[in-house]
């Protein structure tokens, strides 16, 4: 079965995009995700193409692989109105292309940002940018009214499309892989708009828009599974899958069996298998509800399930164009909290804890302190070794739960990240301490509960054995 489910269950939103050659991947980070940067597999190292003027959380690749496109939202001349604007660069982080603003609407914040620094507004964003053939296709969004457009661009001459509704993405992209038309959601319909400006609308079902499950599948499509099957956008969540016929201009929606939806008694959000007696990786959770953290579950060839990462928000899986490689992110709200994980065939994994948004952002330190603190929080704990302070889990911005920390030697004034692979899932108001040669995490608030479960962290080989209040007989 896993072998099957191999395309089905990837991320409908793509959290990095993958160079041509496989030999490595874009993403943006920082604050804003402003900052674009380039991950090569082979060395292992990350350079900063650009400080761009966008703010994408998924950028785009050209179909040739030599630019990247991001967008912005940001306030108008009159201080009256948005404006989207996109950006290409090559990858040697040269701006190569800047459109023109294009009106996206009236302002409807109040208190709206400062005109200086317009992306201080996160209500006001990108969701996400895809380019097929000769168009960039942008989703924005406006929160205070939930208003939703895309934007189609086209570079060669300019020309700019704003269309009200939201594009489905399927893989990563509204595009269908022809590149003859595209998928928008909008209030009780799905549209079909062909290259030429054609819509084609279709209602959404009544049983579909009476269950707030089901409406989640379109709606955030990004956090579920999706592909396409010739003309038809699969789309998977929780426990139903939806089909979407662009020839046909139907849809249907029909429940997963537990054998597909579940493992373990969790359920599979995203999952991919490198092939037949390779390792499988998937993201889980315990209830559609959402009440607890998702999961990184990776099962390497004869061995037990491995979960090596928690995450209050959501992962993202994206493979290789080889299928070698597969890298999971973790999209918190925040770019600076950026921990991917790069996972091959054998399910050995590489953790890649990039905050230079956090770095780069602060600027340098005038006590010029090495390596990047973890980011804010409260409800931490923190220990002493005797020569390092340990600092581990607590409650980032909105009171998301944290599973990571950092390592602080005073004598070196200098910070090491602490492996979160391994880690115990994300809590705060939990207990630490140090025995002399391990920090031991135990109970705290985990998923809006109390927990009994934590795990000893050994800071000379940076790795983490967990623990749990199972008596084995």
């Amino acid at each position: 079965m896993a072998a099957a489910l191999a395309s089905v269950f990837i991320a409908g939103c793509v959290p990095v995009v993958w160079l041509p050659d496989s030999s490595g991947f874009i993403y943006t980070t920082g604050k804003h995700y402003e900052i674009l940067m380039h991950y090569d597999v082979a060395s292992g190292q990350r350079r900063q193409i650009a400080r761009t003027q966008g703010s994408s959380p998924t950028p785009a690749l050209s179909p040739d692989g030599r630019q990247v496109a991001v967008a912005s939202l940001t306030r108008g001349d009159d201080g009256n109105t948005l404006c989207a604007e996109i950006f290409i660069y090559d990858l040697k982080g040269r701006e190569v292309h800047r459109s023109k603003k294009f009106e996206w609407g009236p302002l409807r914040e109040d208190p709206p940002p400062a005109p200086s620094t317009p992306r201080e507004a996160p209500e006001q964003a990108p969701v996400s940018v895809a380019w097929a053939g000769d168009r960039i296709a942008v989703v924005f969004l406006s929160r205070p009214r939930s208003t939703v457009k895309t934007c189609l661009y086209e570079p060669a001459n300019g020309k700019a499309t704003m269309v009200s509704g939201m594009g489905v993405l399927i893989a990563g992209s509204p595009f269908r892989p022809d590149g003859k038309g595209m998928l928008l959601v909008r209030a009780g319909e799905i549209v079909w708009l062909d290259n030429r400006g054609g819509e084609s609308r279709f209602p959404i079902h009544k049983d579909v828009l009476r269950d707030s499950e089901k409406v989640q599948i379109l709606m955030t499509s990004w956090r579920g599974s999706s592909f396409w099957k010739d003309h038809t956008a699969v789309i998977s969540y929780g426990r139903f899958r939806m089909e979407i016929d662009t020839g046909r201009r139907v849809m249907n929606c029909t429940a997963i069996p537990d054998s597909e939806a579940l493992t373990g008694g969790k359920l599979i959000e995203q999952q991919f298998s490198f092939g037949p007696g390779e390792a499988i990786v998937r993201v889980v959770r315990e209830d559609t509800a959402e009440k607890h953290p998702p999961h990184l579950q990776v099962i390497r060839p004869g061995a037990a399930p491995v979960e090596p990462m928690t995450t209050s928000d959501g992962f993202m899986l994206c493979p290789s164009p080889d299928g070698k490689w597969l890298l999971a992110r973790d999209m918190t709200d925040s770019a600076e909290h950026d921990d991917m994980v790069l996972i091959d065939r054998k399910g050995a994994m590489t953790p890649i804890n990039d905050r230079v948004g956090a770095a780069t952002a602060a600027g340098p330190s005038p006590q010029h302190v090495t390596g990047t603190p973890p980011p804010a929080r409260s409800n931490h704990t923190t220990v002493w070794t005797g020569s390092e302070m340990i600092v581990w889990g607590g409650q980032g911005d909105g009171g998301r739960a944290l599973n990571t920390g950092g390592r602080y030697n005073p004598e070196s004034n200098s910070w090491v990240a602490v492996n979160p692979i391994g880690a115990p899932a994300a809590r705060g108001q939990h207990t630490a301490v140090w025995t002399g040669k391990e920090m031991i995490v135990w109970g705290g608030e985990v998923g809006g509960s109390a927990g009994n479960t934590g795990g000893r962290y050994n800071p000379k080989g940076n790795s983490w054995m967990a623990l749990s209040a199972t008596v084995e007989r």
